[in-house]
């Protein structure tokens, strides 16, 4: 660090004890996440490769001290990979030799020298022949990822609060949700040259360990169960490493090879990435965690580097679990949609799968495009139940218009099995919701549902919805629980105080970001607490009146949470609902513990000139 005060006055002296307390105390550089300031320049650099350079700029650089860079080569966008590969090849050999000849030589190189003047910035007076001829052996070219970075933000910006949202679940800080970054760009069918598959990039062998693959299924390819397995394997390693930088170096290295690292030199992350020798912990290992860092940098103000980034729109798809075995062809046939667009939805099938050479089991799950027909679904299923049965019983004698038959008596009192939704009144009549997709004239925005024919009674009012809020948002004591959409400027702001003294008084740094259900200390000092519930209540009253402007709420239905359904693919896959509206109708449900048979309130929408016409 460099100091360019002078110091003779107390003042300056002042300032220069507070800059060692502060390097000695190794504060941390940004949401909480410490790192040693020897890392500093590594962050940095990847900072630089992810952020500023291009995909046609390569940087020559040294392997193991990444604050040497020796030039940054640009080629034109009509070289061919196979030819700028010989380009680098020789520039790398060239360069070695200057460096070789520049170590027999060093005692009579003259300091004009630039190479020798690179090496003297970067190791100071501890420069001597030795390091030079050191650095002829670790040259290394590395490719700029700003375009590969920037398409993985827009998937990012789709994926992260469903990904946060588990790592919240898991006690695990929600930084963890931005290593898809480094190992996949946040891609769900990302492949790697060893085998890795999927957006968090799990060998097979691990796969097995936390998710179905076989024959039929890869559950590495689905974004929602991987994210969990994730989690899962992240918590474990932190479990046997007990430090962040072991653990999210053994997601990449392995947790065994980690783990014998660490009897050699203890649980000391730079201990291990600089002393341990291993032919396979080369640069990608050594580096990973200050990949990480930097990408947690870059992440904390994404909108500096990518500022008209722009999340990727996901397709909607709804969720149905099979009632009978069956082949993706039969189904694709069944529900008279083409079978690419049931295999796009549906990653996690094998080819084995969708040629249809293996059957789908009962109870495996499928993504549906958002106008299937599921009855049509729900009717094969039963008739291949009547099937069953009466070949059970030996009369197998029965043809189509008795089976038919059968078909409809069975389902004249049957529930919508292929729909979790259901009435919220046992007495109510009402028609159930049909879902329109993204290039019907009647969607705007957000709010894919709208009444199918005629309307329910109305049985839940915005009004209703206001009074809860309004009991939600109390206050007991000093303390409060963080709604959604709050943030801590809010609070300072409507408590007429110092932003930074509020952080003082609940322990918080000035990157710690806060969450639904976090509690936080106030001060009444400057204003009172019904003073304060009242600019509370008029915030969320706009954000709420903000959703609902430009669509009538109708009503609210009811949804049964499905087994590995998380309220995130309920918002954003099944009804195309912001989160935040969904939770304003469920105040008084835990999102981050919802469990299987759970049933939260959705809110049915209809856009004005819709609702005139039904009424």
């Amino acid at each position: 660090m460099r100091f360019y005060s002078t110091m003779k006055t107390r003042a300056g002296y002042l300032l220069f004890l507070i800059c060692v307390l502060l390097v000695s105390l190794n504060v941390p550089a940004f949401g909480g996440w410490d790192y040693d300031q020897s890392l500093s320049s590594d962050v940095q650099f990847w900072k630089h490769v992810f952020t500023e350079y291009s995909s046609n700029q390569f940087i020559i650089h040294d392997s193991e001290n990444l604050n040497l860079i020796y030039k940054v080569v640009t080629f034109d966008s009509t070289v061919s990979e196979r030819n700028r590969e010989k380009q680098l090849e020789k520039m790398e050999e060239d360069l070695e030799k200057k460096l070789i000849e520049l170590s027999d030589n060093y005692n009579e190189a003259s300091n004009q020298d630039h190479l020798l003047e690179l090496f003297k910035k970067v190791y100071g007076s501890s420069l001597n022949n030795s390091i030079i001829r050191q650095a002829a052996k670790q040259i290394r070219a590395q490719q700029g990822m700003r375009e590969n970075f920037r398409k993985g933000l827009e998937r990012a910006l789709a994926y992260l609060p469903f990904i946060r949202e588990v790592f919240r679940e898991q006690g695990l800080p929600e930084e963890l949700a931005y290593l898809p970054h480094i190992e996949s760009s946040y891609n769900p069918l990302a492949r790697s040259k060893v085998g890795a598959a999927g957006m968090w990039q799990f060998m097979r062998s691990t796969a097995r360990l936390y998710m179905k693959v076989n024959r039929i299924i890869d559950q590495r390819y689905d974004p929602v169960i991987s994210t969990r397995a994730a989690a899962r394997l992240l918590k474990y390693n932190y479990s046997q490493t007990g430090d962040w930088g072991l653990a999210i170096t053994a997601y990449n290295f392995g947790l065994a090879g980690i783990k014998r690292a660490i009897n050699q030199y203890g649980q000391d992350y730079l201990k291990v990435r600089d002393s341990f020798n291993h032919r396979k912990f080369k640069f990608a290992s050594r580096n990973f965690f200050p990949e990480f860092l930097a990408v947690i940098e870059i992440m904390e103000d994404y909108l500096v580097h990518f500022p008209d980034v722009k999340p990727l729109e996901l397709p909607a798809h709804m969720k149905y679990q099979l009632k009978s075995k069956i082949s993706l062809p039969q189904l694709a046939q069944r529900l008279e949609i083409d079978l690419p667009d049931i295999v796009d939805l549906n990653p996690v099938y094998t080819k084995r799968a969708i040629r249809g050479w293996s059957h789908l089991p009962a109870g495996y799950w499928i993504n549906l495009p958002i106008r299937s027909d599921i009855t049509k679904l729900d009717n094969y299923f039963h008739r291949k139940q009547i099937e069953l049965a009466h070949e059970s019983t030996n009369q197998n004698n029965l043809n189509d218009s008795v089976l038919d038959d059968l078909v409809r008596l069975e389902q004249k009192n049957a529930k919508m099995t292929s729909s979790d939704i259901k009435s919220p009144s046992k007495n109510m009549k009402w028609s159930k919701p049909s879902v329109i997709g993204e290039n019907s004239s009647h969607i705007n925005g957000w709010g894919a549902i709208v009444a199918n024919s005629g309307l329910p009674e109305n049985i839940t009012s915005v009004e209703e919805i206001k009074k809860q809020l309004f009991e939600a948002l109390n206050i007991t004591d000093d303390y409060l629980i963080v709604f959604p959409n709050e943030t801590l400027g809010h609070f300072a702001d409507w408590l007429k105080i110092p932003l930074s003294y509020l952080r003082q008084i609940n322990d918080l740094n000035r990157r710690s970001q806060i969450y639904q259900g976090q509690k936080i200390r106030l001060d009444f000092r400057r204003v009172s607490k019904d003073n304060f519930l009242a600019k509370r209540y008029k915030y969320h009253l706009e954000v709420l009146n903000g959703f609902l402007q430009q669509k009538e709420f109708v009503n609210c239905v009811e949804y049964k949470v499905a087994a590995g359904e998380s309220v995130w693919e309920i918002a954003n896959n099944r009804y195309k609902l912001p989160l935040e509206l969904i939770r304003y109708f469920n105040i008084d449900s835990d999102f981050n513990k919802l469990f299987p048979g759970d049933v939260l309130r959705i809110p049915v929408l209809m856009s004005t000139n819709l609702l005139e016409e039904s009424l």
